[in-house]
């Protein structure tokens, strides 16, 4: 009885996961929302085991349908455009590896170039990062700020003097 229960509740689980899939498109085509559709649709393909979604063909189209106007991998597309049907390039895999492999190597030559810049020129960008203080730097910080603390508190008891209307003791009249 409980494994019907569990293998009822595993194709139930599929089902909506494929359903969610199939319903993500990204918001719009900037890398950001582009990079949030990407991380969902892995979410929903971790998911799944393999072979529990038998539809290669509906994939690559359901792909399709949402970049088939994506600038940045315009060449990737006119190979798929080009391809006879059945290729390889006609393929879910092919499509998601250009998409993933546009962001990942997206700040590739932004990333080489400031390295080349900072081997050159000796100076690297970006903010310089605090140093660490050690313990006894701490506890000698601490102690010169309790240390003037007192010395200003002292400071303030000396100079506080009579006000006006208050006898010094021991004065005559």
């Amino acid at each position: 009885m409980k494994s019907l229960r569990f293998r009822v509740a595993r194709e139930r689980g599929k089902q909506l996961t494929l359903v969610n899939l199939l319903n993500l498109s990204p918001t719009s085509y900037k890398l950001s929302d582009v990079k949030v559709f990407v991380d969902r649709v892995r979410l929903c393909l971790v998911n799944l085991r393999p072979g529990e979604f038998k539809d290669d063909a509906l994939m690559f189209t359901w792909l399709w349908e949402r970049f088939k106007t994506w600038t940045p991998i315009f060449s990737k597309l006119e190979k798929i455009r080009e391809a006879k049907s059945g290729s390889s390039k006609r393929s879910w895999v092919y499509l998601w590896t250009a998409i993933t492999s546009y962001i990942d190597n997206y700040y590739e030559d932004e990333n080489y170039s400031n390295l080349q810049h900072s081997l050159l020129t000796g100076r690297i960008a970006g903010a310089a990062a605090k140093s660490k203080k050690s313990r006894q730097e701490k506890k000698d910080e601490k102690q010169k700020k309790q240390d003037e603390e007192e010395k200003a508190s002292a400071a303030a008891a000396k100079t506080k003097g009579k006000g006006k209307g208050q006898k010094r003791e021991g004065a005559r009249c």
